[in-house]
């Protein structure tokens, strides 16, 4: 994204502010999304005085006007936050350390294609995130696994 942060502001219809301008900024900088807490604990280095629901008032303007996206955690009963770059991905969300890797591919086409044609709904999108654990956390447990079958 080439534009200033003014300019993509202006461009939602979002007034500029410096807490705005400074979460745009962090927005930017992170490929995969944050929580709320993460971006608040960014912005105060930059910016005296803020809040962590200011954060979370920026952030739900910005879901509001299309300028950032917000997926729920269904498993730790949080949101993330990421720039809206209009990409379509998908994610890959580890249990232990809460690790996010972007999927590159979209295994949905074909099966949004077919049920378009048996259940006639017009899909105009779909998110997809898979829950499990990074090879670093399946290492740590498998370790816990073999080490309470050696003690029993």
């Amino acid at each position: 994204m080439n534009i200033s942060n003014r300019e993509m502001l202006k461009h939602f219809n979002i007034k500029y502010s410096k807490q705005r301008d400074v979460i745009i900024d962090i927005l930017k900088s992170y490929r995969c999304p944050l929580t709320a807490e993460q971006i608040y604990d960014d912005c105060r280095a930059a910016v005296e005085n803020m809040s962590l629901s200011t954060v979370y008032r920026i952030l739900n303007t910005f879901v509001d006007k299309g300028l950032a996206l917000k997926t729920n955690l269904d498993v730790e009963n949080k949101a993330l936050f990421e720039l809206n770059r209009h990409e379509h991905k998908h994610h890959l969300l580890c249990l232990g350390c809460s690790k996010i890797v972007q999927i590159s591919s979209c295994p949905l086409k074909q099966y949004e294609k077919q049920i378009q044609e048996e259940m006639g709904y017009q899909i105009i999108s779909h998110k997809l995130e898979i829950y499990g654990y990074c090879p670093e956390c399946s290492k740590e447990i498998d370790n816990i696994v073999h080490d309470e079958e050696a003690h029993s």
